[in-house]
């Protein structure tokens, strides 16, 4: 198995998605404000170690008074700009080429980074988007399976509250595309697992690589750092900053 290093940030992607202080452990968890609603204004990071991909994520995020993205600027040392998110009934559609089909409430298709999907929902959890199979456990997801390959990913949780959706690595994909990690902050995929992110175990034609998760979080319950650590010992840390809706 070839293994990847991975960027965890919403625009990469993503997811995303998706945390407090000292979160090596569960006990004793501080108590937050849920009644306070924040949405992510900038998230930039990345690697400790200079593997020559410079920082990533995004920044300038507006949204609407309902919490939908509206736009952000992308930072990449590849492609950066800006991303312009318009809306109508039953249609999402993104400067930057991305078109996303809205039944329910709900991302339905999307045709989008030259793919195109349509995606299946029990209730409101994704069970399918054509390339992976989600399976959950509760509220929380617990793995996905690709459809065409031997590879497998698993989800640990904390016992936190998830309070930014897949903002912190999207998710639902870990090759950052099947999802965009602003649609998903809003719920247009659905619910987003309850529960803080704590591990990501991949698991390839029979090797095995993880990327576990720390966070600062604020009196809310937002995570105001990230730090991924993988099976290799390389360290990521992403600073992020929010707004009250």
């Amino acid at each position: 198995m070839k293994k990847s290093k991975f960027l965890f940030c919403a625009v990469a992607v993503a997811s995303a998605s998706m945390f407090f202080s000292s979160c090596s452990k569960d006990d004793d968890a501080p108590a937050f404000d849920m009644s306070v609603k924040m949405v992510p204004i900038s998230m930039v990071g990345g690697y400790v170690t200079d593997y020559g991909m410079g920082e990533t994520g995004f920044k300038d995020a507006k949204y609407d008074a309902n919490g939908r993205i509206l736009e952000y600027s992308s930072i990449s040392r590849y492609s950066s700009g800006k991303s312009v998110y318009s809306y109508t009934a039953d249609k999402i559609t993104i400067s930057t080429g991305g078109t996303f089909s809205v039944k329910d409430g709900k991302i339905s298709a999307s045709n989008a980074n030259l793919s195109e999907k349509k995606f299946s929902y029990d209730g409101n959890h994704i069970v399918s988007d054509g390339y992976y199979t989600y399976t959950w456990s509760g509220d929380n997801l617990v793995s996905m399976k690709e459809r065409d390959y031997d590879l497998t990913t698993k989800f640990e949780y904390y016992d936190q509250p998830n309070r930014c959706g897949c903002l912190h690595n999207n998710m639902y994909s870990i090759d950052f595309i099947n999802v965009d990690s602003f649609l998903a902050l809003s719920g247009f995929y659905g619910n987003m697992p309850s529960n803080l992110l704590k591990k990501i175990t991949c698991t390839e034609e029979g090797e095995t690589s993880w990327h576990e998760f720390q966070y600062e979080l604020n009196e809310y319950g937002y995570p105001t750092k990230i730090t991924v650590t993988d099976d290799e010992g390389d360290v990521q840390i992403y600073d992020l900053t929010w707004q009250k809706l």
